[in-house]
C-alpha cells in the first residue's frame, strides 16, 4: 500500500509523509472511516493537498471497494453454508427422533409380550396347582369315608361313655359363672386414650385416622384448647390458646402427651366446644 509523499518545506524535496490529509481524501472520495478501516493513517493536522496523495487514494479505493465486495461473497458463502448445515442437522435430528420413537415402541411392544408371557405361564401354573390341589380334597374325602365304613356301628361302652361326657358337660355350663362384659370408657377416658394413642402412633396413616375419631368428639377443629401452665388457690395461667386440631398434629409431630384433661365444656348438642389441659 502505497503512503503519502509530502514536500519538505525546508528542502522543497519530496519525503514521506505521516499520513493523508482531510482535503486528499475529500478530493479522492474516502471518507476518514472508510479510509481507517482500509488500513489508512490520516494526518488531521496536515492541511496541504498533493495530487499524487490523491490519485493514490483513488486506486486505494478502487481495490479497497473489491476487496469489500470480495469479502461479502465469502461471507454469503458462509452464511449459505451455516444455513445448509442448520437444516441438516434438523434434518438428521427429525430422523434421528423417528428412529427413537420406532425403537421405543419396539420396546414397549418386546417388554408387553413378555408380560404377557409371564402372565400366562403364571396362569397355568395356578391352575396346575387347582387341580392337584382339588386332587388332595378327593383323596382325603374318600379316605374318611373308608375308615367310617370300617368303624361300624358305635358299640355300647362307647354310647355310655358319650353320654356320660355330654351329662358333665351340661353340669359345668350351669355351674360356670357369668363373665361380665367390660363397663364403656367415660368420654374423658376415651380422650386420654386417643391422645395417647396418637403421640404412640407407629405410623402417620395410623395417626392421622386416630385424629379424625377425636375430632368427632368436638364441635368442630377450631375449638378452643387452654393449657393451664400455673394454678394457686383457685386462679388458673393459661399458655397461648391452641385449637383441638392443632394439639393433636402437635401430639403426633412431638410422640408425646404431656397433658392431661381438666375440664370439658359442652354445647347444646353435647359436642365439646372448650377444653383445658393441665401437665402430668
Amino acid at each position: 500500500m502505497k503512503n503519502a509523499s509530502v514536500v519538505s518545506p525546508g528542502f522543497k524535496t519530496p519525503r514521506t509523509g505521516r499520513g493523508y490529509s482531510k482535503d486528499e481524501l475529500a478530493a479522492a472520495k474516502f471518507s476518514i472511516k472508510d479510509a481507517r478501516d482500509a488500513g489508512l493513517i490520516v494526518d488531521l493536522r496536515r492541511q496541504t493537498k498533493y495530487p499524487e496523495n490523491v490519485a493514490s487514494l483513488k486506486e486505494i479505493k478502487v481495490d479497497y471497494a473489491k476487496y469489500l465486495v470480495d469479502k461479502e461473497k465469502v461471507l454469503t458463502k458462509v452464511r449459505k453454508e451455516n444455513v445448509k448445515a442448520r437444516k441438516e442437522a434438523a434434518k438428521r435430528k427429525a430422523e434421528d427422533d423417528v428412529t427413537l420413537k420406532e425403537q421405543e415402541k419396539e420396546i414397549e411392544k418386546t417388554k408387553k409380550e413378555v408380560q404377557e408371557e409371564i402372565a400366562r405361564r403364571e396362569a397355568e401354573e395356578l391352575e396346575e396347582e387347582k387341580e392337584e390341589t382339588l386332587s388332595d380334597e378327593e383323596s382325603s374325602e374318600l379316605d374318611g369315608l373308608e375308615e367310617t365304613a370300617l368303624e361300624g356301628e358305635e358299640t355300647p361302652e362307647g354310647a355310655l361313655e358319650k353320654l356320660e361326657d355330654d351329662l358333665a358337660e351340661s353340669l359345668g355350663d350351669e355351674e360356670k359363672p357369668v363373665e361380665k362384659e367390660p363397663a364403656e370408657l367415660t368420654l374423658e377416658a376415651q380422650l386420654e386414650k386417643n391422645f395417647q394413642a396418637i403421640a404412640d402412633a407407629n405410623s402417620v396413616d395410623y395417626a392421622n385416622r386416630n385424629i379424625n375419631e377425636t375430632l368427632k368428639f368436638f364441635a368442630s377443629g377450631d375449638a378452643p384448647v387452654f393449657i393451664v401452665f400455673y394454678r394457686e388457690t383457685g386462679v388458673k395461667d393459661y399458655d397461648k390458646p391452641t385449637t383441638i386440631d392443632k394439639h393433636l398434629n402437635y401430639l403426633k409431630d412431638q410422640k408425646k402427651n404431656p397433658y392431661k384433661i381438666d375440664k370439658l365444656i359442652f354445647n347444646d348438642l353435647g359436642k365439646i366446644e372448650e377444653i383445658e389441659l393441665t401437665s402430668r
